[in-house]
């Protein structure tokens, strides 16, 4: 009895609630929403302006183009200029080195023709460049005791005859000696304090170290050999 009642009890109270006719709960419905309608604003700028600002943002969109097009035309254009400089200055530094080879090669051939020809030139010329020489220094030895002219055989007659007035009334007495050992252009002037020569061999030999001075893989010829003196004329 007493579990009936215990579980009865809750349920026994809602009937009663309903069979006494006790106020009964209500349930509250929600509030209906109401739609808002949406507030009309009028607009702060006419179709004109629209426009006309569609078209500032097309042209500044065209100039921010252009702009960016003159950049990278103006970037290619450096890198174009650069390498052509550079080819340009590779060009020349080439050119260079073939023309200063070639100059080299030039010089070098036609000085190494004069150490060639060069003995050749002194003995086409002996007579006229010896008496020359001769002339300069034996006016101060006129007054000399002893005087030695050596010289090649074959220019011994004519110079002895061209200088003849130099000696006409010198003090000095003069020895004219013939030498074989000295090239036809040389000549060896002796006295008692000092000697003068022309030395053709000499000279080759200067030339000839001096371009192997400057040019150190030049095949310069060696000076034209001279005969050597057969007997010393003392």
């Amino acid at each position: 009895m007493k579990f009936s009642q215990a579980f009865a009890s809750p349920v026994a109270g809602v009937l009663y609630a309903v069979d006494f006719d006790e106020p009964t709960l209500e349930f509250s419905q929600p509030p209906e929403k109401h739609k808002v309608e949406p507030e009309a604003v009028e607009p702060s700028f006419t179709l004109e302006d629209l426009r006309g600002a569609v078209d500032t943002a097309r042209e500044e969109g065209r100039r921010a183009e252009r702009q960016v097009l003159m950049a990278s035309l103006e970037t290619r254009r450096l890198a174009v200029l650069t390498t052509l400089a550079d080819e340009l200055r590779r060009a020349h530094e080439q050119s260079t080195r073939v023309t200063e080879d070639a100059l080299e090669q030039l010089s070098a051939t036609v000085l190494a023709t004069v150490v060639a020809a060069l003995p050749g030139l002194c003995a086409q010329h002996a007579t006229s460049e010896i008496s020359l020489l001769l002339r300069n220094i034996l006016p101060p030895l006129r007054q000399t005791r002893e005087l030695q002219i050596r010289i090649h055989p074959s220019v011994r007659a004519a110079v002895e005859q061209s200088t003849a007035d130099l000696l006409a009334d010198a003090d000095a007495s003069v020895s004219w000696i013939e030498s074989e050992a000295l090239a036809p252009g040389d000549v060896a002037v002796r006295w008692s304090s000092g000697e003068a020569n022309r030395d053709t061999r000499g000279l080759c030999e200067q030339i000839r170290a001096t371009l192997l001075a400057l040019f150190p893989s030049l095949a310069v010829p060696p000076p034209v050999s001279l005969s050597a003196e057969t007997s010393d004329v003392q």
